[in-house]
């Protein structure tokens, strides 16, 4: 009996080995499968993408649909940056009427109807954006005696300082007229972009090449167009404090963008810098004043645009105040 029992043994193993063998082939396999689709780290091109800066909205009831008179109710404020541009002392200003609304204390802000917040865009390690949320307790005045109810807006406004950059690949035509006799890597051509993670964006951009053969050299000439495609209203950099303030804008500072580029590590000539939008589009001519030597071969070279901006969002939401119960 006792001779028998390890052969018994030796079989039982190996029964046992070729089935573990498989289940641990079969979680590898499993395990290889679950990696194929993991989704990827997004790239820079997928973060600057869409038309959005600050998202600002109420939380869902708060402000309540219905209050009482003389009683307190609480407002609450979600600000999302869906953009790739940090935001350094925003401010979030409340609207409302006098006749219906008191005192407003801000959580860890005090009394005021404007606060500032900072808030982080979208970036590589934050895809989606920073996202914030503030409240305020609210004093709702009385309606007087001669009213059951009344109707009242109240307003939350953002203003900021934000900034687009456009990148593409922009092709230097040292021979325009094709006269060389070897064969050109690329043409000028104009450039159509889509959005850049920011309300205003880079639309598109012609190219011309300007040649100057006296100087031997070339001149990359960019007309570069702009637009708001954003909901919001754009105000000139510097003047978001104004914006969501009391005092008025001057004309000036409403649809005023400052731009710059830079091509081939040069910074471009652009007139005007400081360029106003009329209905939402506009465009400035950037130069290369330096030029670039036309006996080199056509080639293509990197192009960044900027803006900068400040910008203006508001929402609103309606109130109606109840009369109190006797």
């Amino acid at each position: 009996m006792a001779s028998n029992t390890p052969k018994r043994t030796i079989k039982s193993t190996l029964l046992i080995a070729p089935a573990s063998l498989f289940i641990i082939i079969l979680l590898i396999a499993i395990s290889g499968c679950e990696k194929v689709y993991t989704p990827e780290r997004p790239t820079l091109e997928d973060i600057e993408e869409g038309s959005e800066g600050l998202v600002i909205s109420f939380i869902q009831n708060a402000p309540p649909p219905k209050v009482m008179e003389d009683s307190l109710f609480d407002i609450g404020i979600r600000i999302e940056n869906k953009g790739t541009s940090d935001v350094k002392k925003g401010y979030l200003l409340l609207g409302y009427e006098k006749e219906y609304i008191g005192e407003i204390f801000w959580q860890d802000k005090g009394g005021n109807d404007r606060i500032y917040f900072d808030i982080n865009g979208r970036s590589l390690n934050m895809p989606t954006g920073d996202e914030q949320v503030y409240l305020a307790r609210i004093e709702a005045g009385n309606i007087g005696p001669q009213r059951e109810q009344a109707q009242t807006l109240i307003y939350a406004t953002a203003c900021y300082d934000y900034s687009t950059k456009a990148h593409a690949n922009f092709c230097v035509d040292t021979d325009v007229y094709n006269l060389k006799s070897i064969e050109k890597v690329c043409s000028a051509a104009d450039i159509s972009l889509g959005d850049q993670g920011a309300p205003v964006a880079v639309t598109h951009i012609e190219s011309t090449i300007l040649v100057s053969k006296d100087e031997g050299v070339v001149r990359p000439q960019l007309k570069i167009h702009f637009s708001n495609v954003g909901d919001g209203t754009i105000v000139k950099q510097g003047k978001a404090d104004i914006a969501c303030s009391s005092q008025p804008l001057a004309k000036d500072d409403i649809n005023t963008i400052k731009v710059s580029a830079v091509l081939s590590e040069q910074q471009l000539l652009c007139k005007p810098e400081i360029l106003k939008l009329r209905d939402g589009l506009d465009y400035t001519i950037c130069t290369h004043e330096q030029g670039i030597a036309d006996n080199n071969p056509s080639f293509y070279t990197p192009i960044t645009v900027t803006a900068e901006y400040g910008y203006m969002e508001t929402i609103s939401k309606e109130v109606t105040l109840m009369k109190t119960s006797i």
